[in-house]
């Protein structure tokens, strides 16, 4: 039994406990010898009494009716998850998002001139937006497997383009990357690892393209995850790291995340995700159940249904003063700080990387990604954008054709053309064998 339905239970049974007494006849009983009051005094009290049963018998019902309800309410929505279920899906299994209908998006960047001619932009977000996380020891959060009409992932795999008739010894390039290599604001097939899929195609010489990216990771996370994956699938042929925002961000992201050793980026996200992670083996399960607050709130109806009214955009969401979101901004003395920390944590991390590329014998293609005019992020990038053979493609959205950005640093699906059409040179070059 929960700590809910224990509550519960234990309410009700006080709640019949005080019915009884309430709605017991009180006896009346008046002394032989005692003095008869005055008639006046005899109303005052006669009305005094009137009230006292009044509130005796009129609070325990109120109070019952209230506890109750919430017993209904909880009642209703135990059965519920009973009989269709509601819990996230198994870590193995692949949650078919594809088919599931959702709610509208809440992110305001839908309606951005950047996704002006993206009808599927709702759909998209909606997807991004109901992704769950689980955590992958000694590396952070990563999507649990989900298969949606524009946002797949497998294994920490992001769905890509796959060109037709592709032959199986064509070359294997595998990314590495934070969102805007992931590919926060495109599909699945035109991100920018899908897009360097297309330009191959087209230079005939098609490759198979595995995107590693994962939202909010950084330099480091990338190079463990190359690590594991090296030893866990052998070598590819090429390995493609496209980073540099989130060296900074997670310095600057709040007061705690400034520091000389690599930080937690979204702390909140890797919390979470760290207490849906799967029991390694040898572990036993937590037994830790949830407070009598927060399981009410998973299983009420009511709540539910405020959630169903709030989705249809029937009642507005709380938001600050000016309805814009609010970010910790360091003060200059502090921003100076996090700059020198990014560069030393990137430093060693890009020769970390050179490490384990050659001995795997694995070539690697490293570029310093665009973002919209952050002064302290163009000072990192003059400094280390070029360290280990990096290749500094910071400029290229400079000047796009049409809106790109959707904010500092994500970009449209024409945004991921234009980057991809920047790597493709580097990346063919490579694959030929061509030294850094």
């Amino acid at each position: 039994m929960t700590v809910l339905a224990a509550t519960v239970v234990a309410g009700l049974g006080v709640l019949v406990a005080v019915q009884v007494l309430a709605l017991r006849p009180t006896p009346r009983h008046t002394p032989r010898h005692a003095p008869r009051p005055g008639r006046g005094a005899a109303a005052g009290a006669g009305a005094a009494r009137r009230v006292a049963r009044g509130l005796w018998r009129g609070v325990p019902a109120v109070v019952g009716g209230l506890v109750l309800l919430v017993a209904l309410d909880w009642l209703v929505g135990a059965a519920g998850d009973r009989l269709w279920g509601d819990d996230p899906p198994p870590v193995s299994s692949v949650r078919p998002l594809a088919t599931q209908d959702l709610p509208p998006a809440e992110d305001p960047r839908v309606d951005l001139p950047a996704l002006a001619d993206a009808p599927w932009a709702d759909r998209y977000f909606a997807e991004l937006e109901t992704l769950d996380f689980t955590y992958v020891p000694y590396i952070g959060p990563r999507e649990r497997p989900v298969r949606g009409r524009y946002v797949s992932s497998v294994d920490g795999r992001r769905g890509s383009y796959v060109p037709e008739d592709l032959p199986a010894g064509a070359p294997e390039v595998w990314f590495f990357g934070g969102s805007a290599l992931w590919g926060e604001g495109q599909r699945d097939g035109h991100t920018i690892p899908s897009e360097v899929a297309r330009l191959a195609e087209a230079a005939g010489r098609p490759v198979r393209v595995v995107n590693y990216g994962v939202r909010g990771y950084t330099a480091l996370q990338e190079l463990l995850v190359f690590e594991q994956e090296v030893e866990r699938r052998g070598a590819p042929d090429l390995a493609v790291f496209y980073h540099g925002f989130n060296e900074l961000s997670t310095q600057t992201e709040a007061p705690e995340n400034l520091s000389e050793q690599p930080t937690v980026f979204q702390l909140g996200v890797t919390a979470d995700a760290f207490a849906r992670a799967p029991v390694l083996p040898g572990q036993v399960a937590s037994t830790v159940e949830p407070s009598v607050v927060q399981e009410y709130r998973q299983t009420s109806v009511l709540t539910r249904l405020g959630r169903a009214v709030g989705s249809l955009g029937l009642v507005a969401p709380a938001a600050a003063d000016d309805g814009e979101p609010t970010f910790y901004t360091p003060p200059p003395e502090e921003m100076a700080v996090a700059v020198d920390h990014a560069d030393a944590v990137y430093r060693r991390t890009m020769a970390m990387l050179a490490h384990v590329a050659d001995g795997h014998g694995v070539p690697t293609a490293v570029f310093w990604q665009p973002a919209d005019r952050w002064a302290p992020y163009d000072e990192l990038g003059a400094r280390v954008a070029r360290v280990g053979g990096g290749i500094d493609v910071s400029r290229v959205l400079d000047d796009p054709p049409a809106p790109v950005y959707l904010d500092g640093v994500h970009t449209n699906e024409l945004g991921a053309r234009l980057v991809a059409e920047a790597l493709w040179p580097t990346v063919a070059a490579r694959l030929d064998g061509a030294a850094p």
